[in-house]
């Protein structure tokens, strides 16, 4: 994690484009995703997790049942994860409505 002052450096403000302040952007795997969510440490920290974590994970029967019981949304997945549906599968896993372009 990196602060810049854009106002001292202002290379970076215009390289990225930056309008407003407090801007902040994620780098990952070479691509830089803008954060545009709400400034707070909980959800912050839930957009870092789905943007990194593994977008498909194997749950045992325990698991499925509990996520049936959760009050969150969850997506089961019933197939071959390296297919071109479990492809498919997993971009829209990490794909965030407001800020992630997926490409298909």
């Amino acid at each position: 994690m990196a602060k810049v002052d854009a106002t001292v450096d202002s290379k970076w403000a215009g390289q990225y484009k930056v309008q407003g302040y407090p801007t902040i952007f994620f780098f990952h795997k070479g691509e830089k995703l803008d954060f545009n969510g709400q400034r707070t440490k909980e959800y912050l920290l839930n957009w870092l997790l789905k943007k990194t974590r593994d977008p498909l994970v194997p749950v045992d029967q325990a698991a499925y049942e509990k996520l049936s019981t959760e009050d969150k949304v969850s997506i089961v997945f019933h197939g071959d994860a390296s297919s071109e549906l479990g492809q498919l599968v997993s971009k829209l896993a990490v794909a965030d409505d407001f800020n992630s372009k997926i490409e298909f």
